[in-house]
């Protein structure tokens, strides 16, 4: 009986051992370079993985990345990227395997998540000045967004700035006329929105609505929040301040009114509201909407779809300039998994995205968006040129006003645990209790408040 426990105990332990042997990690690269080190000092050959996530599964939106890899390939004689197309609901469990590419996608949320959780991610500070990156020429909007504990990690590729989208037909048979140059003021937006908003009869349903928003959605509440000169967030001394500041509550209270009013439709949470609310809305389709939400550059194909199936005329317009004028900006991007065993190479792909000729691949209308480079703003190969349609469009909404734009992302602002108190569910709930009328907007924000704070104290 003894013999058989010691057999079964051999057994059993030269499995794990060659569990744990199978599963062996390469070791972890921590992106350190000699402040000496020079472009032709770093090692830019062999083979990568550059592992990409097509949400739509569409050609078009793996064209993009595709270029992007190609043009590196021609730059760089000797090197090879393997594209490596999969779901982005794989990378963690791929993350923890060792199976995850050299080089892989993924938006701010994620990047801090990879990092904070499992250490994963390779710093690229150190290659920005090898590679010859200009720091100075990449937009604040997207700069900040893969920055985390002062690190690089994420690299921007693209400009996510918020703008609208709207019916020029709806205008001009209400007579009204919004400039082409600037955007308009809030209280214009104000004015505008509610003169164009409709109701069969007095109290009836509506036929037509001056804008429908994701209210709670990071980048338009924190607009708001920052809109009237106040400061909600302060890293430095770890307070949030949603009531205690007045110009901070100012701004919410402006953008629930604004709902409250009709003007606006909450579409992100509006199932939350109640029928009453709802009921108002119910024969309204998105074309009915006068202005709405173009928050980033993928939405294009099904907004232009509906306008143009229902023979309409649009175009784009500025974010409502507020009275301290903001305007949130994002992005997603691409980062070095920190255990690729050719780290030069990768980081080297991955920061191609920052130089003009990988921009300028990525963006060339092949899925890409708005670049990441001030210097490219003016440039046509985004614009859509050889679209009849498209190339008339007012693409200077997407890159004016870089000096207003601030981060749409709290996960850049603050610890994930603090973050999370601000996550797309929490803030519809809040707001929805609000609109409904079983919390007033001070008492629901001074809850928020109170917890985060208290929170944040305990965090080292």
């Amino acid at each position: 009986m003894r013999v058989k426990k010691v057999i079964v105990f051999l057994l059993i332990s030269l499995l794990l051992i060659s569990t744990i042997g199978c599963n062996t990690l390469p070791p972890v690269q921590d992106g350190y370079l000699d402040e000496t080190i020079k472009l032709e000092d770093l090692n830019i050959k062999g083979e990568v993985t550059f592992t990409i996530s097509n949400e739509s599964g569409s050609r078009v939106e793996a064209m993009a990345p595709r270029a992007l890899a190609k043009t590196f390939m021609e730059k760089y004689p000797g090197t090879n990227v393997v594209i490596d197309e999969s779901s982005r609901s794989t990378y963690e469990t791929r993350i923890v395997g060792g199976t995850i590419g050299d080089v892989f996608w993924c938006d701010s949320d994620d990047a801090c998540r990879y990092q904070t959780e499992h250490s994963a991610l390779m710093p690229l500070d150190y290659y920005i000045k090898p590679l010859g990156i200009n720091w100075n020429d990449i937009f604040i909007g997207s700069k900040g967004a893969g920055m985390f504990d002062g690190w690089l990690f994420m690299v921007p590729r693209e400009l996510s700035q918020q703008a609208l989208i709207y019916n020029k037909d709806a205008l001009e048979e209400a007579g009204v006329t919004i400039p082409s140059d600037r955007a308009m003021t809030w209280d214009e937006f104000k004015e505008i929105c509610m003169h164009l908003t409709e109701e069969a009869d007095t109290g009836a349903a509506y036929t037509q609505v001056g804008a429908q928003l994701r209210v709670a959605w990071q980048r338009t509440w924190i607009s708001f929040a920052e809109g009237w000169g106040g400061r909600w967030c302060d890293a430095e001394s770890k307070k949030i301040s949603l009531v205690s500041d007045p110009l901070v509550m100012q701004g919410f209270k402006e953008l629930l009114d604004a709902c409250m009013e009709g003007w606006l439709y909450p579409v992100d949470f509006a199932s939350q509201l109640s029928n009453d609310y709802r009921s108002k809305y119910s024969g309204l389709s998105e074309i009915n909407y006068v202005f709405q939400q173009m928050g980033h550059m993928q939405w294009l194909t099904r907004l232009q779809n509906q306008y143009e199936s229902a023979a309409l005329e649009w175009d784009f317009t500025y974010w409502p300039e507020l009275p301290y004028h903001t305007v949130c900006s994002e992005a997603t991007g691409y980062v070095v998994y920190n255990r690729t065993q050719n780290k030069d190479t990768a980081a080297a792909l991955a920061l191609f995205f920052l130089t003009p000729e990988g921009q300028e691949a990525y963006h060339t209308q092949t899925g890409g968006t708005v670049p990441a480079l001030g210097s490219l703003a003016d440039a046509d190969f985004w614009r859509f040129p050889d679209d009849e349609v498209l190339s008339k469009k007012n693409w200077d909404v997407f890159v004016k006003y870089p000096e207003c734009t601030v981060q749409g992302n709290t996960i850049v602002r603050m610890p994930s645990e603090i973050s999370d108190l601000f996550s797309a569910p929490n803030m519809q709930s809040l707001f929805a209790k609000v609109i409904n009328g079983k919390a007033s907007l001070d008492n629901a924000l001074v809850e928020l408040e109170t917890k985060a704070n208290e929170l944040w104290s305990t965090l080292l």
